[in-house]
């Protein structure tokens, strides 16, 4: 019994350390100051990033997940569906089933 107090006290003492420091990026963090901070800005924010021109990085991705307070998986989840559609091409023409399956 004299254990479990000790314990509960000792826990009781200790500040709760946080699990990893947020991640940030600049690009990330101004497009968060525009678009706001919630789940449905990811999709806006993966776009503007792509209209740079440049490939969306990991930590990117890490940044608007931690700046939406969504997982990676689900930010990761909207980046390959908008690449998905992104290489349907200009003529946004679908391939047909004889191409997937023929």
């Amino acid at each position: 019994m004299r254990d479990l107090q000790h314990n509960a006290s000792c826990e009781a003492g200790r500040q709760a350390a946080p699990f990893r420091q947020l991640r940030t990026d600049a690009l990330v963090d101004e497009l968060a100051a525009k678009l706001g901070r919630q789940p449905t800005s990811v999709l806006p924010m993966l776009q503007c990033i792509a209209e740079e021109g440049q490939p969306i990085t990991d930590g990117q991705l890490g940044a608007i997940a931690d700046a939406t307070h969504v997982s990676d998986a689900q930010v990761a989840g909207v980046r390959s569906f908008y690449s998905m559609l992104s290489e349907k091409g200009l003529s946004g023409e679908r391939l047909s089933d004889e191409g997937l399956y023929g």
